[in-house]
């Protein structure tokens, strides 16, 4: 691999970094949010009110994918990678300067709606853009090893938030963080958000894009054409989206769930560390899992890592819940190590299900059609479990994984096919 290109896969990697950063801050300051557009004046439920607002912003995400996978079928991955980026850091840049419920009343949830909207079209197009960007650079060799970086690139923007969250707990007190100190870290995905910019603006078209406008005619409307032609394959690539969506939903509740849950009561800067080291275990997994699916195919580990998610899950949640000793370090090395292997292949093993031309549009609609579902919708199905029993996230994570092993068995492996055959 050429040092440009490792600099090509540095630049999207971390550019899907800083956007995962904007995106999970919110989830992990949830808690400060819900007092700052939702006092108890306000008449509004504040924590569940900030769940559905983040639920609605997973909704927006298969629009924005849909659109954003519509002009990057039709006229290049680069520019929509690009425009993506630039989306996020104003909607970031909107909540960061955004009033509270105390001075502009009912507008300010309305408004931290609007954004979040904005951020959830943005992600849609973004995650999918960069899996396909570099998985379209390189051959069939080398295509699980690319598309594992830009997950570790995502983990890192997880970790970036966790930090983040512990840092400032650590130094504000619960008041400073709630007045002002909550804005801090969108003010940084905003920095961040511009470094990002000035990175990728100097990347190229894909190759793989740039041969299939020789072999091939582009479609008049590539959704249209993925809805008519392709069903089956975006159906089967939301199930393997099933496990991975639900992992994130629990891996980003969790400084809320170890702070609230009466069962554990961890402090919230010590959840954030856990939070971290969650995400630290997935990014080093990412080194050598894309390298070994490349050999075995995504199918291969899709189905080992949700098998291994199931029995580990239930022993991780058991035991937290019993409050054996040391069972939040095996809850975390336990379920980040499995979940590593599904979470650095299921990109690449939905991406191989489509052909260039509707390409982006599939993984995007699948991808975020199935993180819509399981993990937009999962906080606030495990807040309100949470109500009958500590082990909800394990029935969360169950669900996902059910449905991702029956879509995993039901594909064919292609990772030994050039993308550019695929039909």
């Amino acid at each position: 691999m050429s040092k440009q290109f490792k600099h090509l896969i540095f630049i999207t990697a971390i550019g899907g970094a800083f956007e995962l950063f904007d995106f999970a801050i919110f989830l992990h300051f949830s808690s400060y949010l819900a007092e700052v557009f939702f006092p108890p004046e306000s008449g509004l439920g504040g924590m569940m009110s900030v769940l559905v607002i983040f639920a609605v912003s997973y909704v927006a995400r298969p629009v924005g994918g849909v659109v954003f996978s519509h002009f990057g079928d039709k006229i290049g991955r680069r520019s929509l990678f690009i425009v993506s980026l630039i989306c996020m850091t104003g909607a970031t840049l909107g909540i960061a300067l955004l009033p509270g419920w105390h001075a502009i009343g009912i507008a300010a949830p309305l408004l931290l709606a609007f954004f979040r909207i904005v951020q959830g079209m943005s992600f849609g197009g973004e995650v999918p853009a960069a899996y396909i960007f570099v998985a379209e650079h390189v051959d069939k060799r080398q295509r699980g090893l690319v598309t594992a970086r830009i997950c570790a690139g995502c983990e890192v923007g997880v970790i970036m938030g966790a930090v983040a969250g512990a840092l400032l707990t650590t130094v504000l007190t619960h008041d400073e963080i709630v007045n002002w100190g909550w804005r801090i870290p969108f003010f940084a995905g905003c920095v961040l958000g511009v470094v990002g910019y000035e990175l990728r603006k100097r990347t190229i078209e894909t190759p793989v894009f740039i041969e299939m406008l020789k072999l091939v005619k582009k479609q008049r409307v590539p959704v249209l054409t993925l809805f008519l032609n392709y069903k089956k394959a975006m159906i089967l690539g939301v199930g393997i989206t099933a496990v991975t969506g639900a992992m994130s939903a629990v891996q980003l509740m969790l400084p809320v769930y170890l702070d609230v849950t009466p069962a554990f009561k961890m402090h919230i800067t010590s959840a954030f560390w856990v939070t971290a080291l969650f995400s630290l275990i997935c990014t080093l997994m990412s080194l050598f899992i894309g390298q070994i699916s490349d050999r075995w195919g995504r199918r291969f580990l899709v189905i080992v890592g949700t098998s291994l998610v199931i029995p580990v899950g239930f022993l991780a949640q058991y035991m937290l819940v019993q409050n054996i000793e040391g069972a939040i370090w095996f809850f975390v090395i336990g379920l980040s190590l499995t979940s590593s292997i599904v979470l650095c292949s299921f990109a690449c093993a939905i991406l191989e299900l489509f052909p260039t031309e509707v390409r982006y549009s599939g993984l995007a609609v699948s991808y975020n059609l199935g993180f819509a579902l399981f993990c937009g919708l999962g906080p606030m199905v495990q807040n309100k479990l949470l109500q009958l029993t500590d082990m909800a996230p394990f029935y969360i994570l169950t669900t996902g994984a059910f449905i991702t092993l029956i879509a995993a068995l039901s594909v064919s492996p292609k990772h030994k096919e050039s993308l550019i055959t695929i039909k």
